[in-house]
């Protein structure tokens, strides 16, 4: 560094980075402490602080990286306030400017930002890489402003320096944040598209493994159906390898879940779950394999009749409760366990406080940014709501009630977005909200034509384990009116349904169903406040 200094920090960065990908932390952290100690400039720095925020990343040291991403950009004179009180009104601003530059520069056409010349900014690479590591590491603590701040400077950068290598993630993360808030998914959607285009033009595996990712985790769906994400979902794999990208983990995490989603045969799951398995523990991701746990793996075990009941994800290799303790700091990884509970609770009939759900949902919204967990989420939440609104106080039902209907409201929304998508999740809800106000013998034709729509909607779409769901909820309608001859067909398709789909457990506890069902305070023909779900 005396003599040669470009050569040694050339030498060095290489070093400090292969040593953290090696898994060699304590040596790759006391070689960045060296490093410290003799570069001459804050670029420089800047460019240590960039491979030292990945390893960090990579430990699961999230708040950590967070505290130097901000130390870095503060070099680079951009000073982020860390309170939601001061970053919500600079998000706001940085929003009005990425507006007004559409207005002005693309007549509000996202597409025509493929166009504009390279950035000529020789800070710009560097300053867009922290702004997208801070990112990502916000995002996995649950900062949400935090997050959505830095993404929307990313895409203001990239809108008037120009573009690079790294724009399609600016734009990406940005389209992220759009369609997580809800306000206009078709903005954050031709934007999403924007960045596709770019990472497809700069060809950069790491950027492009990770702007496929985001736009098939966040985006695409929220227009398009589910299934059109696959090859962005598979390419984005191949990427990941390719690249050797600290957020390879992520496509990997994801693999599996999209598939079980989207109502993939639990087989073909499995498979995933193990390629998936491997790849995160031969990179030593253990934080990001406690959330395949928890999205994907327990789930399955769960339906199989694996866990330690059938209201439990619980095994001898997994305790919910420790890890709700082990990650009490960080929202992400308690949100993907609030969305497998609540799946949990709408199949097995486990009654939940409200409150405690709204707070769950509050941290799901909050955390899973735009993804499709959100919506199976706030599908299963609506469901366990209204299998115990009967046995409510009047005042709680008020409640319940007003949440029903927000809800549903968010449903339609999405719906009329991408009904290949959301409709028959729809029509479900729709006929569970019938069922629960249901008074009157009259009612009943339009209730059971709205389960069978579900049904219906969900097998065109390929929805195998929402139709399984909608057709159960068929049968228990008729077998808590105590018409088990009515209820026998919904339950034979119910039991096909989670058969094929690989549901072993769920499918031999619905068969089960007539022989234990109704209870005999069950009269005739009416409803039985309360006693929605069937024992099992």
């Amino acid at each position: 560094w005396q003599h040669q200094y470009q050569l040694w920090l050339e030498i060095s960065l290489d070093l400090v980075q292969s040593l953290y990908l090696a898994g060699r932390y304590d040596d790759a952290e006391a070689a960045s402490a060296e490093m410290r100690e003799h570069v001459s400039s804050d670029g420089d720095l800047l460019k240590l602080y960039v491979i030292q925020g990945k390893q960090y990343h990579h430990q699961a040291r999230y708040l950590e990286a967070i505290e130097l991403e901000l130390s870095g950009l503060k070099l680079l004179g951009i000073e982020l306030p860390t309170e939601d009180e001061a970053l919500f009104p600079y998000f706001q601003k940085e929003a009005g400017h990425i507006n007004d530059l559409l207005c002005e520069k693309a007549d509000s056409d996202p597409a025509k930002f493929y166009d504009v010349p390279e950035t000529q900014d020789p800070t710009h690479v560097l300053t867009q890489e922290l702004l997208f590591d801070l990112f990502a590491d916000s995002y996995l603590v649950g900062k949400g402003l935090l997050c959505a701040t830095a993404s929307a400077i990313m895409t203001r950068l990239a809108m008037e320096q120009g573009n690079s290598p790294m724009a399609s993630v600016a734009y990406i993360n940005y389209a992220s944040t759009v369609c997580a808030m809800g306000a206009d998914y078709r903005t954050g959607h031709a934007i999403g598209s924007l960045a596709v285009r770019l990472a497809e033009r700069y060809a950069v595996p790491a950027w492009q493994n990770y702007t496929y990712h985001v736009f098939s985790l966040a985006v695409n769906h929220w227009l398009n159906p589910l299934i059109s994400s696959h090859a962005y979902w598979h390419e984005a794999s191949r990427l990941a390898l390719a690249s050797g990208s600290p957020y390879a983990g992520y496509v990997y995490l994801q693999l599996p879940h999209v598939l079980f989603a989207a109502g993939t045969n639990l087989q073909e799951v499995d498979k995933q779950v193990e390629r998936s398995l491997e790849f995160l523990t031969t990179m030593g991701m253990d934080g990001i394999v406690g959330i395949l746990q928890c999205i994907v793996i327990q789930p399955l075990k769960h339906l199989r009749g694996e866990t330690n009941g059938r209201d439990s994800l619980d095994d001898d290799g997994f305790d919910s409760a420790a890890f709700l303790e082990n990650f009490k700091e960080f929202p992400f990884f308690l949100g993907s366990l609030y969305y497998s509970m609540l799946r949990v609770a709408c199949l097995s009939g486990n009654r939940l406080d409200p409150d405690m759900m709204a707070g769950w949902m509050e941290t799901i919204n909050g955390t899973q940014q735009g993804q499709i967990i959100t919506v199976d989420s706030l599908f299963y939440y609506v469901q366990v709501l209204l299998d115990q609104v009967r046995d409510a106080s009047e005042a709680e039902q008020a409640i319940i009630w007003e949440r029903v209907e927000a809800s549903m409201g968010t449903m339609r929304n999405w719906a009329a977005l991408c009904p290949e998508n959301f409709q028959h999740k729809l029509l479900l809800l729709e006929a569970e909200y019938a069922r629960a106000r249901l008074t009157e013998e009259g009612d009943v034709t339009t209730t059971l034509n709205t389960y069978d729509a579900a049904i219906d909607t969900a097998l065109a779409h390929s929805f195998i384990q929402d139709a399984a769901l909608a057709a159960e909820k068929a049968g228990k309608f008729w077998l808590h009116r105590r018409k088990p001859h009515l209820a026998k067909a919904y339950i034979e398709q119910a039991v096909a349904y989670y058969a094929r789909w690989g549901a072993t457990a769920w499918s031999r506890r619905v068969t089960k169903w007539p022989s234990r069902w109704p209870p005999t305070s069950v009269a005739n023909n009416v409803a039985l406040p309360g006693a929605t779900f069937p024992p099992s």
